[in-house]
């Protein structure tokens, strides 16, 4: 997929399609809990088995993820 809510980089974004995600790094995962939804309009393949790998649950804990990892300034 080229980015979310769409099949090529400079196609028309489909906003009714994504992903939300319920989960955090370092929040508590119960087991059968929903980590994340996909959201899709029903044609074309679905792609949960690529938002399933984006996850990988431990049974330790870990650190919560920074929010903010930095930010970009334009180049002057």
């Amino acid at each position: 997929m080229g980015g979310a809510g769409r099949q090529v980089k400079n196609a028309p974004i489909d906003h009714a399609v994504g992903v939300t995600l319920h989960k955090r790094v370092g929040d508590r995962v119960v087991a059968g809990e929903p980590l994340a939804q996909v959201h899709h309009r029903g044609t074309g393949p679905v792609p949960v088995d690529r938002v399933r790998d984006a996850f990988t649950v431990v049974p330790e804990r870990v650190p919560s993820a920074p929010a903010v990892h930095g930010v970009l300034r334009p180049h002057r």
